[in-house]
């Protein structure tokens, strides 16, 4: 019988349902707000990782007017040697990421250049991205946040060892070997290199609409 029920259990019960009750509430105000705490990682990391220019002098990769070396990678279950099929009629960037599964400095920088994908498509410039990921994980990043541009998967990491844009901080021995450094190609029609970006600081990008600015003074003259 109720008057069994001691008044610690009465208390006790109606904490517990203050606590779902708030529970439920947040759950509710953060599905209402989904859109707007989605963009708070983006513009946090868009004002403190995300920059307008090259100043350092770390340089890796092809030398600049050398002839594009080729890589090694897979796309929609074909293995591409050559990045010919992206091309834009003034050339190719070719956008190099760390780690769409590890990295979300990567994720958001996909995220930046899916935004300008049309810009850069607008001014005759290929835009195509690789990373070590499996095509699977690339395949759901893509279909959950709307990435229509090519990605490319290079988990044998051969393509970061023929483009010379490999960690060196990582041995045959470690588990993250081929990991490469975040960077961009740009690419001319005839399959010269005619400009690169890379940072030193690995947690540093150059922006999408920086990225687009440089190609677009390399590529359209």
């Amino acid at each position: 019988m109720d008057e069994d029920k001691s008044p610690s259990n009465d208390i006790m019960e109606k904490v517990s349902k203050i606590v779902v009750g708030l529970i439920l509430v947040g759950i509710i105000a953060l599905a209402w707000h989904r859109e707007f705490f989605s963009e708070l990682p983006y513009n946090w990391f868009a004002q403190n990782f995300f920059v307008s220019e090259d100043t350092d002098s770390f340089d890796p990769g092809p030398a600049i007017g050398s002839h594009f070396p080729g890589l090694q990678a897979e796309y929609e279950g074909e293995r591409l040697t050559l990045l010919t099929k992206f091309a834009g009629a003034a050339g190719t960037v070719l956008v190099v990421l760390r780690s769409l599964a590890e990295s979300p400095l990567c994720q958001q920088q996909l995220l930046q250049l899916e935004a300008l994908y049309p810009e850069f498509s607008a001014a005759g410039i290929g835009l195509v991205v690789i990373s070590p990921d499996e095509q699977s994980v690339q395949d759901t990043f893509a279909a959950e946040y709307g990435i229509t541009l090519p990605l490319l998967s290079d988990t044998s990491a051969l393509s970061t060892i023929t483009l010379g844009v490999q960690d060196h901080a990582y041995t045959r021995t470690d588990s993250k070997y081929g990991t490469p450094y975040p960077g961009s190609l740009v690419i001319s029609k005839d399959q010269k290199i005619v400009g690169k970006l890379f940072l030193e600081k690995e947690n540093t990008r150059i922006s999408a609409t920086a990225t687009l600015s440089f190609a677009r003074q390399l590529l359209q003259h």
